[in-house]
């Protein structure tokens, strides 16, 4: 079993798949909850030990430079935040005995706007685009991507 993250500061994508020929298991969102922010690290914890997950992919920060949303990301301290929880997401990982790969975005989904990516992945998945939401969708991307499927 592989587990693919997309890691966001208010909510994470997380998707569990196989190598098998049924290999979709399932995609969530966790959002951390107001008196710890890094709570979700419990319940991807809890997704490594039921599903007996070996890799776990994590999209990698990275600040997006000549984008208007990517200076207030950063302006805001969101990007060092999301890298604080990216590498307690690291550790956990780690501590529970599976591999965690940092996939940055270029690498799994190149230069694809989200909207081409969704598209993708949900036709990949054979599901309607609307099915998953985008954190979901990119968390499926990553693991396609990790079974060179994307």
């Amino acid at each position: 079993m592989i587990m693919a993250i997309d890691p966001g500061s208010t909510v994470s994508g997380v998707a569990i798949l196989s190598e098998g020929k049924h290999r979709f298991r399932m995609a969530l969102s966790l959002r951390p909850s107001k008196k710890d922010p890094h709570a979700i690290t419990l319940g991807v914890a809890a997704l490594i030990e039921f599903f007996k997950v070996k890799k776990v992919y994590i999209e990698k920060s990275a600040f997006m430079q000549g984008s208007a949303r990517g200076h207030a990301v950063a302006a805001r301290g969101d990007l060092v935040t999301l890298s604080i929880f990216i590498g307690r997401l690291v550790q956990v990982v780690e501590t529970l005995g599976a591999e965690a790969i940092l996939v940055p975005v270029s690498t799994w989904k190149g230069q694809l706007p989200k909207e081409v990516a969704n598209r993708r992945v949900a036709m990949k998945m054979q599901i309607g685009p609307k099915v998953f939401n985008d954190h979901e969708l990119d968390a499926l991307g990553i693991g396609l991507w990790a079974q060179g499927r994307f």
